[in-house]
Order: structure tokens, then C-alpha cells, then sequence
């Protein structure tokens, strides 16, 4: 009988995964591993437990990522322990934004990254850690020397999917921000030629917004639209840098009113996920709007959620938008009645449009 190592229901697994459809691929990678885990197939439990981790750093589950890693020390190490090191830790690093842990576990994991011909993947990786605690670092020149080598040799290599390994994106707003459009829109051609894709859509959108902003046009629309994209996938990291990338633009622009939403929602965001570095990103673009702000005494996440009440939308809406439990919506709404002085969502909602009313620059 075949190992699900080299099973057919693996390789659609991947290829789910790689098109950004992350719960029908977390839904099949669990299956093939409760079954291979019946079986007795160490091989395959611990290739399985590998996608399942790269699948959980799409999503921006660190914590689960972290899980993950540590049931690998359950099993038979695979290819001389090269899947089960801190090439993960790298990773989850710079998902939270911790650029000084990113190196430290990238240096270690290149240590024992083995044979660099037989083992491209695992230093593809270390490259794709690098690259964007680069990025969040603002040195976008090194985040092109991680990025880019990754980028060219798999197009060399052949592979047609952008999914494969999700760097392009990334890559995009390092060429533009090193002055390099011509490349980025080569990067962009290869998201929006890839039919059917939906992770390459929503990328493709990111792309457009970063090359928008190069050109001196408006790109808040495209990075708009990439959140609310990436958010129907599953990607919430990539929807919180879209909403903070927003933010700023509508911050240049002088759409205060617009600009704070955004970047409050990037910050609660942020916090959600766990990711400190990238929060605190966030915060320092929503600290150049000053300003008077409204719900004064309110956290950055019980504003959110009250603007979101604000607008109608319902307890369970607003916790779909943010990441959160309904559970934690309720408390949050309380806590925000009492500190406003206010009895329900309709005297919230006129408390809130009485605080922002525009001045100066309005929202358009």
C-alpha cells in the first residue's frame, strides 16, 4: 500500500494550499495525517506536519505554527532532522515582528540547512524570513537580496505557480521602494497571468497598489480591495498589512478621517495575531495623524469595535471582521458603554459622529 507521503490526496492538498483556499487544505492535510498516523507512517507524518506548518504561516497562526513544531519531535526525523529546525522559529519571528529573533534563528537554521543542492526549500525559507523582517525593518535593498534570488530561481526552475512559495507580493514593495518598477511589474505580470488563482488575485491587487503608489496615483482602492480579498482567504496577516499600507496612503493624502480607520483596524489587527513588531508598525503610522481622537479613553481596540457598532453591523459581523470571538465583542462593547456613558448602539453612534466630525481635511 502507497505512503500518503506520495499520495495523490497529498498533492491536491498542496496545490490547495498554494491557491490560498486554506481551510479545504487544512481540512485534507488533517485527514491524510490522522490516517498516516493510524498506519504507522513517520515518513509521511512528518512531511505532513512540514505543509501543515507553511500552511499556518500563510494564515498568520503563529502560536499554531509553533504547536505544530513541537509534534515533530514526536516522530522519526526526516532527511537528517532538516525539516524540524529553526528555520520555523525564523518564520514565526518575523510574523510578530521580531527582526533581532529573525536573524538568530535564520543564522541557526542555515547551520543546519544540510546540503544547500538537495535542500533548497528549507534556505528558500530562511530567505523569505529575512526578506520581510527586512521589510518591516525599512531596508528594502537587503529585503531584494533575500527576495529575489528565491523569486528567479524558482521561474527558472519552472514553477508556474506563484503559491508555490507566497514571496511576490513582498517582493513587489521591496523593487518599488529600491526604485526598480520595471521589475515589479514583471513580478506583477506573473500574479495576474495565473487564471483561477485566488491568492494570486488578491496578491495581484497588493502589487498594483505598490506600483500605483510608485506611479504618483492612488493606491488605495487596489490595497483596499487586497484586504478585503485576503481576508475572505483566510490570510490575516497579509489583510493587516494591507489595511496599515492603506492607511498611510490615505494618511499622504490628508483623508485623516479614512487614514484612522484603517490603521486602528491594522493595529487591532496586529494584536490579534500576535504580532508586536508589526503592531507597533502600525501604531507609530497611526501616531503622525494626531489630531483630536474620537471615544477618548478608549482602547485602539474597543474604538474599533465601536466604529464598527457604530455603522450597524452586528456582534457577529464585527467579530468576523476582526479576528475575534463574539464572546470577546460583547465584554468589549460593555466595557466600552460604560466608559462612554452610553446606553445602547444608537446613542454610541451619535456619540462617535459628533466626536469626528471633520475638521479640515474631511474624508472625501
Amino acid at each position: 500500500m502507497p505512503t500518503h507521503a506520495f499520495s495523490v490526496e497529498r498533492v491536491a492538498a498542496i496545490r490547495t494550499m498554494w491557491r490560498g483556499e486554506l481551510d479545504a487544505a487544512r481540512d485534507a492535510f488533517r485527514g491524510l495525517l490522522t490516517a498516516s498516523e493510524e498506519r504507522g507512517e513517520d515518513e509521511a507524518v512528518q512531511i505532513l506536519l512540514t505543509q501543515m506548518c507553511e500552511l499556518e504561516l500563510r494564515a498568520g497562526r503563529w502560536d499554531e505554527v509553533l504547536r505544530l513544531t513541537g509534534e515533530m519531535t514526536n516522530v522519526t526525523l526526516y532527511q537528517g532532522g532538516a525539516i524540524s529546525d529553526p528555520r520555523w522559529g525564523a518564520a514565526v519571528a518575523a510574523g510578530r515582528g521580531d527582526v533581532a529573533a529573525t536573524e538568530r534563528f535564520a543564522a541557526a537554521a542555515e547551520e543546519q540547512a544540510g546540503d544547500a543542492e538537495m535542500l533548497r526549500w528549507p534556505r528558500f525559507e530562511i530567505g523569505r524570513s529575512r526578506g520581510l523582517a527586512a521589510l518591516l525593518a525599512g531596508d528594502s535593498a537587503a529585503a531584494v537580496g533575500h527576495l529575489l534570488p528565491v523569486w528567479e530561481h524558482l521561474r527558472r526552475a519552472g514553477f508556474a505557480d506563484p503559491g508555490a512559495f507566497p514571496l511576490a507580493p513582498d517582493l513587489v514593495e521591496a523593487l518599488v521602494a529600491t526604485g526598480d518598477p520595471d521589475r515589479a511589474r514583471q513580478v506583477l505580470d506573473a500574479l495576474a497571468g495565473t487564471e483561477d488563482h485566488p491568492w494570486a488575485a488578491a496578491s495581484a491587487l497588493r502589487a498594483r497598489g505598490h506600483l500605483a503608489a510608485a506611479a504618483g496615483d492612488d493606491p488605495v482602492p487596489h490595497l483596499t480591495a487586497a484586504a478585503s480579498a485576503y481576508a475572505d482567504l483566510g490570510f490575516a496577516f497579509d489583510r493587516a498589512r494591507c489595511l496599515a499600507l492603506a492607511g498611510a496612503a490615505l494618511r499622504a493624502r490628508r483623508r485623516v478621517r479614512d487614514a484612522r480607520e484603517a490603521l486602528e483596524s491594522a493595529v487591532a489587527a496586529f494584536r490579534g495575531l500576535g504580532s508586536p513588531g508589526w503592531e507597533a508598525w502600525a501604531a507609530a503610522e497611526l501616531a503622525r495623524l494626531g489630531g483630536r481622537r474620537a471615544g477618548s479613553g478608549l482602547t485602539d481596540a474597543e474604538l474599533q469595535v465601536a466604529r464598527l457598532v457604530a455603522r450597524g453591523r452586528r456582534n457577529k459581523e464585527v467579530a468576523a471582521e476582526l479576528f475575534v470571538s463574539e464572546s470577546t465583542v460583547e465584554a468589549t462593547l460593555t466595557r466600552i458603554y460604560a466608559k462612554l456613558g452610553v446606553r445602547g448602539r444608537a446613542e454610541l453612534a451619535a456619540r462617535l459622529g459628533s466626536d469626528e466630525a471633520p475638521a479640515g481635511h474631511g474624508a472625501p
